[in-house]
């Protein structure tokens, strides 16, 4: 079962601030399974300031971060609605197979997948992927904890 509500900003429950806070939108949650979220870089964000000159494309650790991020929201969202459900800082601690297919340019909107695999003690694995356009734009295995 779907659910579908309103969901609260990224930037209330998560530890981050801008520029760093870099996931715009959650649109969808599963409790125990997954989350999705969208996002647009903005043009004039600092990671495009030479990256690349004449050919802005946002770097691999930014859709990286962004995943995390993702990842991060799922574990707030868990814990706020699954009694039992540890409260934890939601961290990155391991990038696992990451493989990058598309380039993603400025004020593109993206959609991001984080499927929740398991649990063991404190750390949580998600395979999680980036799609622009409906076309895979990476993916990888984020630890948490």
């Amino acid at each position: 079962m779907r659910t579908t509500k309103t969901f609260p900003k990224p930037e209330d429950i998560l530890p981050h601030d801008k520029p760093m806070s870099l996931v715009d939108q959650i649109t969808e949650f599963e409790p125990g399974k997954w989350i999705k979220a969208t996002t647009t870089f903005n043009e004039k964000a600092f990671f495009y300031q030479g990256h690349f000159k004449g050919n802005p494309i946002t770097p691999g650790v930014i859709l990286l971060e962004s995943m995390f991020q993702t990842c991060g929201l799922y574990l707030r969202i868990s814990a706020e609605t699954t009694p039992g459900f540890p409260m934890i800082m939601g961290r990155a601690v391991k990038v696992k197979n990451a493989s990058f297919s598309k380039e993603v340019k400025p004020d593109q909107s993206i959609e991001i997948l984080a499927k929740f695999k398991h649990q063991m003690m404190t750390f949580f694995v998600f395979d999680c992927q980036i799609h622009l356009d409906g076309k895979l734009v990476c993916h990888s295995e984020l630890v948490l904890s």
